[in-house]
């Protein structure tokens, strides 16, 4: 028996005949002496842990073994006694045994498997509730060896199933990455399983989310394809790129099994008007995968069957645009024979999104710095073959309705031709007619940046765009729906002083025309709210109208609505113009745009007055003079609007001052220092704002006043620390990561690293001040001063290539230890966190006196010394008799009290205070001690 293991431990090729000797030498003697003989061999592999080969290579052949003796004639209970003996030692204290066990019991049943294996009751029950055990293991090998066997005893159907309730705890909950894939791998696809498969997609470790998507894909099969759809596109934008590589062969094989490689009926599966960049990202997966595999070496023709499946060509996949012309709406072919004009009939949602990725991805391979030779002739062809002309896109725009499906052919356009000059124009005159039908949806700037690229000239594009807009003015003209009544100068007057402000930003203007702006539009928002109030009380009166009145009402609701669609076409398109055009003010067009927007300033519709103010603010970011001479408007806006005109308005005031300092003064200022405080912590308030996107953009707006050089305050850059580790804004994932980034930029510079000291001061400031029911009430000071000195902190190989980072870098730490020093010597400390402060501070300067321990801190060992008899004399520098005699002399007190105590205890236990130290160390030569009592010695 011996000898035919140690042959079988060598290599996995003599297992056949070691088998054969094996079932030899069984018939020869009796089952008792055979299992003896057997089971002794085994025991002799269960004591390794480490990983051999030659053990391994037992596990299989003692697998094969089973297998093989288990047929024979009195071989039937052998399978049955070795799961008992296996099962016996599976609790041993040795972590080899129990992992051999588990390696074992998993190797037999998977072999076993093969063949319906059956179990007994009491055997199933027995293995489940000793590998229950081993799957909680403390050893992550153990753990997973245990995890694999309990994957053929699973039911994932019955919710009460012991082993699945603890594969779900598992998946989710284990440290080991190892044991979560194997358990993700391993665990049944049921509906109690599905939702905690899925949620392993979010896994940290991009072997887990890849074992997590293979899973997910078995859930075609249950379900409909849309979800497992949405999963793979969620996959395609992992950033792992071996778990994007597994989620494209993953959808590769959908393609094939579910939709015999039609991408268009897959399509189908997915709203595409509502989910634009799922399918987009789908279709690019399928197109490179394929493109990659036809780029690959061929196989040996045993392979063939998927080459011309799932490996098949990209000319064979990407349909032409006769065959795109002719498919429905819904994506299926068209068997119409009597329409013989392709361009009569207009294109799909699926045909026109398929057509723009597929016109996109070959443009990509044509363009391609590798691209060369046959293959990017045949790229090249493909892509004329597949484009349309530029006549046939303005045809198809005429006559498409749909928005999703304008907006496709408006991206498809950027790839087609536009050198012929009867299609140029014809086209061009389709996005203009686009630009002036202001009765269905238009994508303004897809539109604008086409007519950019075919009128180059600035002068031309611009004649081209005012004459648009005069035509959009007109329909405006004709009718006075949306705008506000003419302000009488003493209503104005009178309400001026009552207006509610909520902070006190007011400035003397001497400019007439921004006043009467402002005057309006505070009078504007006064009557809004006085008839919404008229409008409450008047409800009953309204539902009790004629039938003739509602009609009446809701034509002028129409109207209204119509004027608004109208007026915010008008300013989309200056709105566009103005944020791409190099002119200046000194064009007469571009300066009399003024005065045709600051009507939409008035308006009562709220999106309009937003689109308004968004085109004014670029209208003044030309000139510097029309930003001081708006700049009072904008912030009166800021301060008394809703919500939803506050976020584009403080957009535009930081561009204004991102642009141009904070140094701007409206017209009749001359304080330049306190204008600009007092407008540094308006906008600073809006850090503590209780809606999360205003207080994203103010975090946005004051770090692009940082890197630009234009604010250096360190109120402000404390402010901002304080916000981003604020409980507050946990949930706001924009901010944190926008601070983020700005933290580290920011102090990479060499000017930057003093300002960040200096915020030191005003952090400590600001906590001391802190009210009670303040929302930055639970933010800790210890991670604030520690991410302060973390970015006073630049790497090695930054301050090796500028050694001025790392002069500026080391000053601005001991600023930094200098305002926590003076800090802790405030007596009114108010809520400050003395401890968080000394832990920062011992760390950047030990030496401090401020930074000393308190004396009831002192160590016992200390006081231990100082109450011996003389002392004997250290024998070598720095050991506890030295630094005793260094002691401070405040201490002495506290030693002597201390030294009391512990003559005090030892005399209880009959040993002097210099013989337990001896007694101590005679313990120590005599055996080792343990670290708690080594501990005690010194």
């Amino acid at each position: 028996m011996q000898g035919i293991f140690h042959e079988a431990q060598t290599t996995t090729a003599s297992h056949k005949r070691c088998v054969k000797k094996l079932v030899a030498l069984h018939r020869q003697l009796d089952s008792e002496t055979f299992l003896q003989q057997f089971l002794d061999c085994v025991s002799q592999a269960l004591v390794v842990f480490k990983s051999e080969p030659a053990v391994d290579c037992v596990v299989q052949f003692v697998a094969a073994c089973l297998t093989r003796v288990c047929s024979e004639k009195n071989g039937e209970g052998f399978f049955n006694e070795v799961i008992n003996f296996l099962l016996t030692h599976c609790a041993s204290s040795d972590k080899a045994v129990r992992f051999r066990v588990c390696q074992l019991l998993d190797t037999l049943l998977r072999v076993e498997a093969g063949e319906d294996l059956e179990l007994e009751d009491d055997v199933f029950q027995a293995l489940v509730k000793k590998l229950l055990v081993r799957a909680q293991d403390k050893v992550p090998a153990i753990r997973t060896s245990a995890l694999r066997c309990l994957s053929r005893l699973q039911d994932p159907t019955d919710p009460k199933d012991p082993v699945t309730a603890l594969f779900l705890v598992l998946i989710s909950s284990d440290a080991c990455k190892d044991v979560r894939a194997i358990v993700t791998e391993s665990i049944g696809v049921s509906e109690h399983t599905a939702p905690a498969l899925v949620a392993r997609t979010f896994d940290i470790c991009p072997t887990v989310r890849a074992a997590a998507y293979r899973r997910c894909c078995v859930l075609v099969d249950q379900t409909n394809t849309a979800p497992v759809l949405d999963l793979i596109g969620r996959g395609l934008l992992d950033r792992d790129t071996a778990v994007q590589g597994v989620v494209k062969t993953l959808l590769c094989e959908l393609l094939e099994t579910q939709f015999d490689h039609s991408v268009l009926d897959l399509l189908s599966c997915i709203n595409v008007t509502q989910k634009e960049e799922l399918a987009c990202n789908i279709l690019q997966a399928i197109f490179h995968h394929y493109r990659t595999q036809q780029q690959q070496p061929k196989k040996a023709p045993k392979t063939s069957r998927t080459s011309t499946g799932a490996q098949g060509t990209v000319a064979h996949q990407i349909l032409s645009r006769e065959e795109l012309l002719q498919l429905d709406c819904d994506g299926s072919s068209s068997n119409n024979s009597n329409n013989n004009d392709n361009q009569a009939n207009s294109v799909g949602a699926v045909a026109a999104l398929y057509w723009r990725v597929a016109a996109a991805h070959l443009h990509e391979q044509v363009t391609a710095p590798s691209s060369r030779g046959c293959r990017a002739a045949a790229d090249d062809e493909r892509l004329d073959a597949l484009l349309p002309t530029a006549t046939e896109c303005a045809e198809l725009l005429s006559l498409t309705s749909d928005e999703f499906v304008v907006r496709q052919l408006l991206k498809l356009a950027h790839f087609i031709n536009l050198q012929e000059e009867a299609g140029r124009r014809r086209f061009g005159a389709c996005l203009v007619q686009l630009l002036r039908n202001t009765e269905k949806q238009c994508p303004v700037d897809m539109v604008m940046s086409l007519l950019r690229l075919l009128h180059t000239d600035d002068v031309s594009f611009m004649r081209l765009v005012m004459e648009n807009l005069n035509t959009i003015q007109d329909l405006i003209d004709d009718g006075t729906a949306g705008m506000p009544e003419p302000a009488d100068e003493s209503e104005t007057e009178s309400e001026q002083p009552n207006a509610p402000r909520k902070r006190a930003l007011s400035t003397d203007s001497a400019a007439h025309h921004t006043a009467n702006t402002i005057a309006q539009f505070k009078q504007q928002r006064h009557s809004s709210c006085s008839q919404k109030n008229d409008d409450n009380k008047r409800a009953s009166d309204r539902s009790a109208s004629s039938s003739a009145g509602h009609d009446a009402t809701e034509n002028g609701n129409n109207s209204e609505d119509y004027h608004e669609l109208v007026w915010l076409r008008w300013l989309s398109v200056a709105a566009d113009f103005l944020r791409h055009t190099s002119l200046s003010h000194s064009q007469p067009e571009i300066l009399g745009l003024r005065e045709k927007m600051l009507p939409a300033v008035q308006h009562r519709s709220a999106t309009v007055r937003a689109q308004g103010l968004t085109t004014l603010g670029l209208w003044c970011l030309l000139d510097k003079t029309e930003v001081q001479r708006h700049l009072e408007l904008f912030l009166q806006v800021l301060d008394h609007d809703c919500e939803s005109i506050q976020l584009p308005v403080l957009q535009i005031l930081f561009d204004m001052f991102t642009l141009y300092g904070l140094e701007l003064l409206p017209s009749g200022q001359f304080d330049m220092e306190l204008w600009r405080e007092r407008v540094l912590r308006f906008l600073e308030s809006y850090l503590d704002h209780e809606e999360s996107e205003l207080r994203a953009v103010a975090a946005e707006g004051l770090a692009k006043l940082f890197i630009n050089r234009r604010l250096m305050d360190p109120k402000t850059v404390a402010h901002l620390i304080l916000v981003f580790f604020s409980p507050s804004t946990e949930s706001d994932s924009f901010l944190r990561q926008c601070l983020t980034v700005f933290f580290q930029v920011y102090a990479s510079s060499v000017q930057s690293q003093a300002l960040i000291a200096a915020a030191t001061e005003a952090l400590v400031q600001i906590m001391r001040r802190l009210p009670e029911s303040s929302v930055h009430r639970g933010v800790s000071l210890e991670r604030m001063l520690q991410f302060i000195v973390h970015l006073l902190s630049p790497p090695a190989r930054d301050v090796q290539s500028n050694a001025e980072l790392g002069a500026a870098a080391e000053s601005a730490r001991a600023c930094v230890a200098d305002s926590l020093e003076v800090s802790l010597q405030v007596k009114q400390s108010g809520a400050l966190d003395h401890q968080a402060v000394l832990k920062v501070l011992r760390a950047l300067r030990p030496d401090s006196k401020a930074a000393k321990p308190p004396t009831r801190l002192t160590r016992p060992r200390r006081a231990a010394a100082a109450a011996a008899p003389p002392p004997s004399p250290p024998s070598s520098p720095g050991t506890v008799d030295e630094k005793e005699n260094s002691a401070p002399a405040e201490d002495d007190e506290a030693f002597a009290a201390n030294s009391s105590a512990k003559n005090i205890a030892a005399k209880n236990n009959n040993i002097s205070a210099p013989e337990v130290t001896h007694t101590v160390l005679q313990k120590t030569r005599s055996g080792r001690p343990s670290r708690a009592t080594a501990h005690r010695s010194r």
